[in-house]
């Protein structure tokens, strides 16, 4: 069994228009696929993720081993995060 914290960049930097993909976009598709990978290989395993903004860390989603959980309150902050910026 393993335990595992996610570290996910939600700075200003990340809302940057240079390439498309947007890295928000990137970084999203990045972690949904870590999140299928992780839990088909390891099963009884539980992840976690951790927002990162303003110099500041904050729990965004706490441990668990339901993938869909997590992948919503990733997403359910990426569609708040992209609207509050008016991207």
């Amino acid at each position: 069994m393993r335990y595992l914290y996610i570290c996910v960049d939600f700075s200003a930097a990340m809302l940057t228009q240079e390439y498309s993909p947007t890295r928000v976009q990137a970084t999203m598709a990045m972690v949904l696929k870590f999140v299928h990978k992780y839990f088909e290989q390891n099963p009884l395993s539980q992840l976690g993720i951790i927002m990162i903004r303003d110099k500041k860390a904050e729990k965004l989603c706490p441990f668990t081993s339901e993938s869909l959980l997590l992948l919503v309150g990733l997403w359910l902050h990426e569609f708040t995060y992209n609207d509050m910026s008016g991207v």
